[in-house]
């Protein structure tokens, strides 16, 4: 686990520090303090709100990044630091599955997957694919399958496929297999495809 040096002070329930609302009305809040004696409550009080804001900080660049936050004074390397760890934490907005067969979910709300399936067409030739995982609430609205590249091994003609648009939000996309030559319908056939859809 990464190490934080930024540590809070006078956190205790009973520290000696000022009620907020008397931190508030301290003139020395907006002025400074000036020659004289600072009261010890007063004092511990910035102390402790620069110190918490430092290792609420210094902790959440160490937690997102991994590395040690150090009290060494190294500004450039603490900068980086959050830099990174903001980087991350974008990052972790944007739910994904970076595969063969994955996903990208974005905050707006608009879900992309991608795939390989082995499908078998109806006596018309038609094909259905729904994606795996229930990434879609509301439905696909576009999709696009494609030929497999393993479906051509073995195979003496040429097989187009269609996808028929989606008119509303549905769990599935729909496509029709024809080969090339003739047009005809790939009947009742087991067939290697790749698909990508768009949802939310």
């Amino acid at each position: 686990m990464a190490k934080n040096e930024f540590l809070p002070f006078g956190t205790a329930a009973n520290a000696n520090v000022l009620p907020n609302a008397d931190y508030q009305a301290l003139p020395a809040r907006v002025a400074g303090f000036s020659g004289g004696v600072a009261k010890s409550e007063e004092l511990n009080t910035v102390w402790r709100q620069g110190s918490t804001m430092a290792a609420v900080l210094g902790q959440f660049i160490a937690d997102k990044t991994g590395q040690d936050v150090l009290d060494d004074g190294d500004t450039t390397k603490l900068t980086d630091g959050l830099d990174d760890a903001l980087e991350k934490k974008v990052i972790e907005g944007f739910p994904s599955e970076l595969s063969i067969n994955g996903y990208q979910k974005l905050p707006s709300g608009l879900v992309q997957q991608w795939g390989r399936s082995t499908v078998t067409t109806d006596a018309q030739g038609n094909l259905s694919i729904t994606p795996p995982g229930n990434n879609f609430a509301d439905g696909i609205f576009f999709g696009r399958v494609d030929l497999g590249e393993s479906s051509y091994s073995g195979v003496s003609r040429v097989i187009i496929i269609n996808t028929y648009p989606n008119t509303k939000k549905k769990s599935s996309i729909t496509a029709c297999a024809r080969y090339a030559d003739n047009g005809a319908v790939v009947a009742s056939t087991s067939i290697n495809v790749t698909f990508e859809v768009l949802g939310s």
